[in-house]
């Protein structure tokens, strides 16, 4: 009797997939990718129900990654693999991830490779816990979004040198400046930089002294980074 049952599932499953397949194609005729979207999670449903592994990884992968990271699908492709197997199935996407956007040719400025490798590979470094290797992804010149991405991780870890690249932003942040909104972002970064970030209180201090001196005729500024000497909110 449950085997009978299992095969009337499979018949099901069945139909239930090719009507799916004929409403992803009306759905891509009619240029809705969303409608397409939802046809592909039941088959991603579908196929875990089956047991069909291929098909589950295929959709559960593409689901992580093809609108920034995802963390809920990234967890169901991670956990459709043993703990053993795990690390290479990762670093095999990684290195796929580094050869593809090292092939992609770069026709603007702040479209580098170093940008591009890190918008792609440190929600997985972040996610793996693998700290090293997303500390050596930080671009050269980082800005303010980016190393406000690391610093809950790395702050504690590796606290000069993400205090070091937050000296070089915060001095351009000073520096673009020019009225009080920026001033109170800018002291209200440095604050954050001294609670996040062990033992950058002096280095904090003594840059906010120093624009104290360096811009004179911004009163405003003063006020603000004033505030960023007393230790006030």
């Amino acid at each position: 009797m449950m085997q009978k049952k299992v095969k009337c599932d499979r018949k099901d499953y069945l139909r239930a997939k090719q009507l799916i397949a004929g409403g992803i194609g009306i759905a891509e005729s009619k240029g809705h990718p969303g409608t397409v979207r939802q046809w592909e999670e039941v088959l991603l449903r579908i196929a875990q129900l089956e047991n069909d592994l291929v098909t589950f990884r295929f959709f559960a992968k593409r689901f992580a990654f093809d609108r920034g990271m995802n963390p809920e699908f990234y967890q169901k492709w991670k956990n459709s693999f043993s703990p053993e197997e795990w690390p290479e199935v990762t670093e095999q996407h990684i290195q796929a991830g580094i050869a593809a956007e090292t092939a992609k040719p770069r026709k603007f400025a702040w479209d580098s490779l170093e940008n591009a490798l890190f918008n792609r590979l440190a929600p997985i470094y972040i996610a793996e816990g693998q700290w090293e290797r997303l500390l050596h992804l930080i671009p050269p010149d980082p800005n303010e979004h980016i190393l406000g991405l690391v610093r809950p991780y790395l702050g504690r870890l590796y606290p000069k040198e993400v205090l070091a690249l937050y000296l070089s932003v915060l001095e351009t942040m000073a520096d673009k400046a020019g009225n009080r909104s920026q001033y109170q972002n800018l002291a209200a970064l440095m604050k954050k930089v001294k609670q996040d970030i062990e033992g950058s209180h002096a280095a904090i201090d003594e840059l906010a002294a120093s624009l104290i001196q360096q811009y004179p005729r911004r009163p405003a500024m003063r006020e603000e980074l004033g505030r960023v000497l007393k230790g006030r909110g």
